[in-house]
């Protein structure tokens, strides 16, 4: 016996469009302020939180700079969930990751000493250290935390 494929009613199916059509919507609207604000806000807290376990623990624990990518999604998520938040909230993880790492800088190096130099010496030795402590793990640490701070405001 062969199988038997029963359609709907195509008048019942036109109904159904016709309902799920007439229904609105509300426009998804992102507030550029008090998006950009809450997720660098976020992104810089989660940024300081991964210097203070470096300095606490004399370890590069990558898995804590993922903290800035999640909070900052979350951050961007609070101005509305867009593929503007999505933007904001990426750029803001990577930018929480780069702060947390000049902030370990600034805690290996000496708040005294680090801000004695000129602008232009402090920009050398940022240079020098994240080139010489770059690597391909923490490459991955944050592509993951920008990949949340992606997914995470998304709209739904």
């Amino acid at each position: 016996m062969a199988a038997v494929v029963e359609f709907p009613d195509p008048e019942v199916v036109a109904q159904i469009a016709r309902l799920e059509g007439a229904q609105a919507r509300a426009p998804v609207t992102f507030s550029w302020p008090k998006g950009i604000a809450f997720a660098l806000a976020f992104a810089l807290a989660g940024g300081a939180l991964f210097a203070g376990v470096v300095y606490a623990t004399q370890m590069r624990l990558g898995i804590v700079s993922i903290v800035s990518g999640v909070i900052a999604g979350i951050g961007a998520a609070r101005g509305g969930r867009s593929r503007e938040a999505q933007i904001v909230g990426a750029s803001a993880a990577a930018i929480g990751y780069f702060a947390g790492t000049f902030l370990v800088v600034v805690a290996t190096v000496g708040m005294d000493r680090f801000f004695q130099l000129s602008l232009d010496q402090i920009g050398q030795v940022c240079w020098v250290v994240v080139k010489a402590t770059f690597s391909s793990i923490d490459a991955l640490f944050l592509g993951i935390a920008v990949y949340w701070g992606w997914k995470i405001p998304r709209a739904r």
